[in-house]
């Protein structure tokens, strides 16, 4: 403790000195029939990591990693999501690119990870000032570095996922399960060698880790994955359920009481497809038990649920990446229902595997990735991964209601090459327009949520990265890589 004590004072020390310094910001207004837009470029802003949002408080957290000649490793950026202004920098240390973010509206706080490649810490922020409060340690071997964090708000706790992501070892990962309110380490559990994807049942009180099995030299998995089941008050291990090979996604529906893994196909080293197929797993979520595994169509790629119409919808390519389609699930049951095939265009079905960074809860929306849900007015919305093409889906039936395609804006500057990020996705409600980023032409796209039909683009004024939807301040925020964020205002 020692140790931590004493980087807990020098991280402090180093963020007084930081905020005393806060670099100035360009900003310009701008916009269109329909939005209003407010941009803000930030001086300081290499090796772009996590971001989260603090609704209540109406804050931006962004986790930026170090580069070699940083003076200081491991900051983050505080900033209001209304008017893009910089509140806050500080720094959290380790700055390996290992930072991740949760955020506990309930206490208002916000947790950030950081390591060293020794040891790892968290460091827990006041929600609205961003001013560090504390430095914890994680518990966890050396070497061994977080992979994913989530918070359980009833029970006020703050769960980290670990693994040996600077010497792998092939030796067990860990949960570190912390009281939220004073950051007290509570518990570790040991679990398996890969661990992945976390998701908290509050409802339930649990939380579950996908672990992706064990894998040969070569790649190949040669086993079947799990999801450790863990009673988040106490930190207790209370099941290890088996799932299909390299599980890739993990979906919590608290309506149905029901939790959704997905697994892809299985690959051998070449890339082909092993035989097998890809299924969605559905487990309960208070036992943990698995209750039933359904075969889907294509290669999947997303998952994605509507708890008001028991609905869950996963996207996936065809064997020849041209083609997309949408398989749909009756959530309580597991059973397959339907699919619908995807008009793109002509564009490709490449949907890659981005985050899904939730910015307020539903039915409000603010879900941003590949697949996006309005469970008020029961849609769904799929992006291709280019950004041009957005196909609107009927929940309930699965029945596809429109096909938008966004026309190219101008092309970059003479110079500058054609973006190759994946296109985010997200739902502005309570307008209900629909937010696409495209990459390749680095502009934003408004959709009408009813219609599909385009609205307004907007340049972006760089790769966008990430999207955050702040629900209760009106705002939508597009962050590119070069340190330019979009600020998206519904005009009155």
């Amino acid at each position: 403790m020692a140790g931590i004590r004493k980087r807990f004072g020098l991280v402090l020390l180093i963020s007084l000195v930081l905020c005393a310094a806060i670099p100035d910001q360009r900003v310009e207004a701008s916009g269109g029939p329909g939005v209003s837009v407010r941009t803000v470029t930030l001086n300081d802003f290499s090796a772009l990591g996590a971001v989260a949002l603090d609704t209540l408080t109406g804050r931006v957290f962004l986790a930026i990693g170090s580069v070699p000649g940083d003076s200081v490793a491991g900051r983050v950026h505080v900033l209001d999501s209304t008017t893009g202004a910089l509140i806050r920098r500080l720094a959290v240390g380790g700055g390996d690119g290992t930072q991740l973010l949760a955020v506990d509206e309930a206490v208002g706080h916000v947790y950030v990870t950081a390591s060293d490649g020794a040891t790892s810490w968290l460091c827990i922020l006041d929600g609205r000032s961003g001013r560090l409060l504390r430095t914890v340690s994680l518990g966890t071997a050396p070497r061994m570095g977080p992979v994913a964090i989530a918070v359980d708000q009833r029970a006020s706790r703050v769960l980290v996922v670990s693994a040996y992501i600077f010497d792998p070892t092939g030796e067990a990962g860990s949960v570190s399960v912390l009281d939220s309110r004073t950051g007290r380490l509570l518990r570790t559990v040991t679990i398996g060698e890969t661990p992945g994807a976390l998701v908290v049942d509050a409802r339930a009180g649990r939380a579950f880790i996908l672990d992706r099995g064990t894998f040969a030299f070569h790649g190949d998995p040669t086993g079947h994955g799990s999801v450790y089941v863990l009673e988040t008050a106490s930190g207790r291990l209370l099941r290890t359920t088996s799932v299909g090979p390299t599980p890739s996604r993990i979906v919590d529906d608290p309506h149905a009481g029901r939790v959704l893994v997905l697994t892809p196909n299985a690959v051998d080293q070449d890339g082909i497809p092993r035989s097998g197929g890809s299924s969605v797993w559905t487990l309960d979520t208070t036992s943990g038990l698995l209750l039933r595994a359904t075969r889907v169509w294509g290669n999947p790629l997303g998952l994605v649920i509507d708890s008001r119409a028991d609905r869950a919808m996963v996207l996936a390519t065809a064997a020849r990446g041209d083609a997309a389609m949408v398989s749909i699930l009756d959530t309580g049951s597991g059973q397959l229902l339907g699919r619908t095939n995807l008009d793109l265009h002509g564009h490709a079905a490449s949907f890659e595997d981005v985050p899904s960074v939730q910015g307020a809860s539903f039915p409000q929306g603010g879900q941003v990735g590949m697949g996006v849900v309005d469970e008020r007015h029961g849609r769904a919305y799929f992006v291709s991964s280019d950004g041009p093409v957005v196909s609107v889906l009927d929940t309930r039936s699965g029945r596809l209601l429109a096909t938008a395609a966004l026309s190219p804006t101008s092309p970059p500057p003479p110079g500058e090459a054609l973006g190759t990020g994946t296109a985010l996705l997200a739902l502005a409600a309570p307008a209900c327009d629909i937010v696409v980023t495209k990459p390749k032409d680095r502009s934003i796209g408004l959709l009408d949520g009813a219609t599909g039909v385009p609205r307004q683009t907007i340049a972006a004024g760089g790769l966008p990265y990430e999207m955050l939807v702040d629900e209760l301040h009106g705002t939508t925020l597009v962050i590119t890589l070069n340190g330019r964020i979009s600020i998206l205002r519904r005009s009155v």
